[in-house]
């Protein structure tokens, strides 16, 4: 750890304040905490950019202050991206909520409320593991900060193209630290694939129902985009008047959405095919334990 680390960790350490202590940290508002206490988060910890609710019988405040650690790195790296005018000026509210799998056999996920508290979730016993999927909501807490909503599918392929560029290792989902061209080109070459332009216009339904092929897809589609043109070219459709439409992608990309869906389909396949062992890597990613919690849509 470096000496930079160790003051950050220490710093964090002095603003630990448990429910059963004198009062709250400063920052958190009465519904924050309302929402804490409703789900029986006891303990509180306090830095520059984060307030974190989390069972203290679960983990300690140390544990607790390295994983923010994780978290202020993915912060400084959205921050970058997207502009410190995008930047939110307050503390993000982290709720660490236990195991994805809940007690009633039901699986929760990872997500952003209307207020911009943060809910994560850790899919394995590690505590660390609560930071699988963080880079990924920690975009959205920035954009309800910054006043910013787009569709479904703009703001979570826009989410996982910045959260694939602070953290590209993510071995959450979609990818479990798969590359893209096989996770998401074997669902062309498998012929397993949902219309890009299905998943975009009825997002809110097939997000659920296909939730695994919808995910790759977008997360694939905005990586390509991402390649043609930057990641701060993706900012720039983000950050617009509206939710981008066909004259937006024509004025950043020259051309229509359904013209760069075809080049990205091409080049996608090609590269799949072109990727060693692409095949036997695809079998092991559909293998994995975590696809298993992810709805599929069986091909006609």
């Amino acid at each position: 750890m470096t000496g930079a680390r160790i003051a950050r960790s220490a710093a964090a350490l002095l603003l630990v304040s448990l429910w059963a202590g004198p009062g709250i940290a400063t920052g958190q508002s009465e519904a924050d905490r309302a929402e804490a206490v409703a789900l029986g988060l006891d303990g509180t910890l306090e830095t520059e950019r984060f307030a974190v609710f989390w069972r203290t019988e679960e983990a300690s405040a140390a544990q607790v202050s390295d994983l923010l650690q994780t978290l202020d790195d993915y912060h400084a790296g959205i921050s970058t991206v997207v502009g410190p005018e995008r930047t939110p000026q307050r503390r993000i509210v982290i709720l660490l909520d236990g195991h994805g799998q809940a007690p009633d056999g039901t699986w929760r996920f990872p997500h952003v409320d209307r207020t911009g508290r943060v809910y994560l979730y850790r899919y394995s016993p590690e505590f660390p593991a609560y930071a699988v999927e963080a880079a990924h909501e920690l975009v959205h807490a920035f954009r309800r900060a910054a006043g910013f909503w787009y569709s479904g599918f703009w703001e979570e392929g826009f989410a996982e193209a910045v959260a694939m560029n602070v953290d590209p290792g993510d071995v959450g989902f979609p990818r479990y630290g798969y590359p893209l061209t096989v996770a998401a080109g074997h669902l062309l070459a498998w012929e397993q694939y949902v219309p890009l332009a299905e998943v975009r216009s009825r997002h809110r339904q097939l997000g659920r129902q296909c939730q695994l092929q919808a995910y790759l897809e977008r997360a694939a589609f905005f990586d390509y985009l991402v390649r043609l043109q930057g990641i701060h070219a993706l900012v720039e459709l983000a950050y617009g008047p509206g939710n981008p439409g066909d004259e937006d992608y024509a004025r950043v990309y020259g051309k229509s959405f359904e013209e760069l869906v075809s080049g990205w389909e091409i080049q996608l396949l090609t590269e799949y095919r072109a990727t060693p062992d692409a095949e036997e890597t695809a079998r092991r990613y559909r293998a994995e334990p975590a696809i298993a919690s992810r709805t599929f849509c069986e091909a006609d």
